[in-house]
């Protein structure tokens, strides 16, 4: 895609597989070459101010999450703890702020789930987020939940990643319905 050759077809599925990667490095380098549609089918999203006026169906919306949020969040006892519960997510942000979480998640990253990237010295590449940050090891949250424990003393590079762990492509993934019904389950999760 970068030296110009990827056929025309094939861009959209390329682009959609290389933007969910967990290194936001190969992130970075899909956006600049291969923009991603704006929702599924490539229909455009309306302007965030005509988003939040729409109201969807909490159940369709919880059909979304299984689909598309359920192996980073949990709701409850459903999903995987890698990103952060979503279980009283609608006494924690208005409906604006839930769009917004979705469409660009680089926009606020939650306190605690910044990125970091870290190459111990025996090669192996951990990409998460610190989860303890002790003087003899460093826990790092990975994509799927494991905690896994590196020796502070055999990590040869430690750097913070400038983007979210969420792909920005992840409402590429739906429809602007699925959005809308997704965002009116969030909103009913509440204490």
């Amino acid at each position: 895609a970068e030296e110009g050759s990827l056929p025309d077809k094939l861009k959209p599925g390329v682009s959609m597989a290389l933007s969910s990667s967990v290194d936001p490095a190969i992130r970075s380098r899909v956006a600049k070459v291969l923009p991603s549609p704006a929702s599924l089918g490539g229909e455009s999203l309306p302007p965030l101010a005509d988003l939040v006026k729409l109201r969807g169906d909490p159940k369709k919306g919880q059909l979304v999450y299984m689909r598309a949020c359920f192996t980073c969040h949990k709701v409850g006892e459903k999903g995987i703890d890698f990103g952060p519960a979503l279980t009283e997510i609608g006494d924690k942000l208005a409906r604006e702020a839930l769009y917004t979480a979705i469409i660009d998640p680089n926009e606020a990253i939650s306190f605690g789930y910044e990125g970091v990237s870290i190459e111990a010295e025996d090669g192996r590449k951990l990409i998460g987020y610190v989860a303890s940050d002790g003087e003899q090891e460093v826990g790092v949250k990975v994509p799927g939940g494991a905690l896994v424990t590196v020796k502070a003393g055999e990590i040869k590079v430690r750097e913070s990643l400038p983007v979210s762990l969420m792909p920005a492509t992840l409402v590429a993934t739906m429809s602007r319905n699925d959005l809308v019904n997704l965002v009116e389950y969030l909103i009913t999760l509440k204490k």
